[in-house]
């Protein structure tokens, strides 16, 4: 499944895929939300999150990169903005990107990790979650500790 996932996304523009990525996150949290709070969701209502997430993380990304302002969500970009790519590794490397994610109601710390090759094909993934809910630099320290192991 991982691989089908992953050849879809270099099969995709940059816009396309951070939409399809993000929309299989906001399918993941639909899911947790009816097992662990017995929420349901319509689709559109998980599509709806996942673009208001990803306006809201460009916006965010270019008030980094320029040092502004907030804007609205609803406000166009501005015309300097510049696309940040992953960048495939060194020749005979690999490269481990992590992220986690931390829920303060469900007092844990999600992991994700992603390992791609000099080529830039997918490797490995794994998915974990820890309790209790820490520090962000811990949880970014143990999701670098268990894509070690």
């Amino acid at each position: 499944m991982d691989a089908m996932i992953f050849s879809l996304l270099s099969q995709l523009n940059p816009s396309q895929s951070s939409l399809f990525a993000t929309i299989l996150w906001s399918i993941w949290k639909r899911m947790n939300l009816k097992l662990w709070q017995q929420k349901t969701e319509t689709n559109s209502q998980v599509v709806a999150r996942a673009t208001t997430l990803l306006d809201e993380w460009k916006a965010a990304q270019c008030i980094r990169r320029e040092g502004g302002a907030p804007r609205a969500v609803n406000q166009p970009e501005p015309i300097r903005q510049e696309t940040i790519r992953w960048q495939k590794p060194a020749r005979g490397r690999y490269k481990c990107n992590i992220d986690a994610s931390f829920s303060s109601s469900l007092n844990r710390v999600g992991l994700g990790m992603c390992i791609r090759d000099d080529a830039g094909e997918y490797v490995l993934a794994r998915i974990d979650w820890f309790y209790p809910l820490c520090d962000v630099v811990i949880g970014e320290a143990v999701g670098l500790h268990t894509a070690l192991q």
